[in-house]
């Protein structure tokens, strides 16, 4: 496999296969179980890996323990899931519940996939009557409704369980180049929905093609910035391998080009392809290994949402401004200045309301960066955070993000 990759992680794309694909792995009995679990848990892929102990007979009270607690949590985010559909349903608000449950469901086991937060879309006019039902519930917000542009975050403690849903009115940003594209395809995603079957109930979901597009743009937002972990390559995994070739050419394939997604699902079915073990792909095109041993590395070295690697976040700025207008194709200097006046624009509210003030804006965003350096929540930038930066930028440039087929 990769060399860049260690040899527990070679073994955890190996596992992965097993679960998912039922490929058939061999381990030495010397591995290194603890080291292995550290790493599963980085990728967020701990339950896949506990499951493989048991199908391989291998002990390990740690993983029967995490096996159990990771049963339990999901669980637990499966009743929320059913408490907020219910209330939501019971009162006529549309809505669909899309990332965590709506990937699950494509495992052939789906309780082996980690779950998070409750992520659902509902309709922008229905967000005073959605945040007085969730309210309800028994979560609460400290955002302002009236201000929010895409979505609103809540929280919930119960009997010392911290639960978190994320009310959306969009599924992301998207550039304005490809607005349309995007905007187009998603007002149908309400009429489009399907109804799923979880541990404790029913709730709705996007339509297999709504789903393909959420996936794909989830994974793009948070690959080119903090980073995604092995989690969101088993989602693309499972989900591509429930599609015949043509099939997934029918269905995606046009909009995709439109979009300027359809390379980055080529590459990502690759990697699925050669790592994971998923079926061979007619559409995803040949192979270049070095292309696809440094998109596995840089996703395996980040892990889930930077969870392991904490200074990818200092790369953001000079790879993009976030994912307003995909990766930049300027130097460091000009894309960190681009970033600092992004930010400016859209984060402080004295900005957006006198333009005149963004000078003071620019201000304020390199004073607040210098506030996280000396609280130590972010390190100082040096020559290493920009050459490892534009390291990762070469990569994604070879997704072509939101580049339409013919540009």
């Amino acid at each position: 496999m990769n060399s860049h990759l260690s040899t527990e992680q070679m073994y955890l794309c190996d596992i992965c296969a097993d679960v998912l694909f039922d490929k058939e792995i061999t381990l030495p009995s010397d591995f290194d179980v603890d080291e292995l679990l550290k790493e599963a848990n980085h990728q967020a892929v701990l339950p896949i890996v506990c499951t493989a102990f048991k199908k391989l007979s291998l002990k390990s009270e740690i993983a029967e323990k995490q096996l159990f607690l990771s049963t339990i949590k999901n669980a637990k985010v499966s009743y929320n899931h059913i408490e907020i559909g219910n209330a939501l349903s019971q009162n006529g608000v549309e809505y669909v519940f899309f990332k965590g449950v709506a990937s699950a469901a494509y495992y052939n086991k789906p309780d082996i996939r980690t779950m998070g937060d409750v992520d659902i879309l509902i309709h922008p006019e229905d967000t005073e009557q959605v945040h007085n039902l969730i309210l309800n519930i028994g979560y609460t917000t400290n955002d302002d409704i009236t201000k929010k542009e895409n979505h609103i975050v809540y929280v919930r403690r119960l009997n010392g369980v911290r639960s978190v849903c994320e009310a959306h009115f969009k599924v992301s940003t998207t550039p304005d180049a490809v607005a349309d594209e995007f905007n187009n395809c998603f007002k149908t995603v309400f009429n489009d929905k399907m109804e799923i079957k979880v541990s404790n109930g029913r709730c709705f979901v996007p339509s297999h093609f709504h789903h393909g597009i959420i996936l794909l743009l989830h994974t793009a937002t948070h690959l080119t910035k903090e980073g995604i972990g092995l989690r969101h390559i088993c989602d693309w995994a499972v989900f591509v391998n429930s599609f015949s070739n043509d099939d997934f050419v029918t269905t995606f394939e046009a909009p995709l080009k439109q979009m300027g997604l359809w390379r980055f699902a080529q590459l990502l079915t690759l990697c699925c392809q050669k790592y994971l073990g998923a079926d061979k792909k007619a559409f995803a095109g040949d192979s270049d290994e070095e292309l696809l041993d440094a998109i596995i590395a840089d996703i395996i070295s980040g892990g889930n949402f930077g969870f392991k690697d904490e200074t990818r976040y200092g790369h953001i700025k000079y790879i993009s401004n976030r994912e307003r207008d995909g990766i930049s194709q300027k130097g460091a200097f000009s894309q960190l200045l681009m970033s600092i006046n992004h930010k400016a624009k859209t984060k402080y509210n004295f900005v957006k309301k006198h333009k005149w003030l963004l000078p003071v804006g620019w201000v304020v965003v390199v004073f607040d960066y210098f506030g996280l350096v000396l609280s130590k929540k972010r390190k100082l930038d040096n020559i290493d955070t920009i050459n490892d930066a534009k390291y990762r930028q070469s990569i994604y440039n070879e997704f072509k993000l939101f580049k339409k087929e013919n540009e």
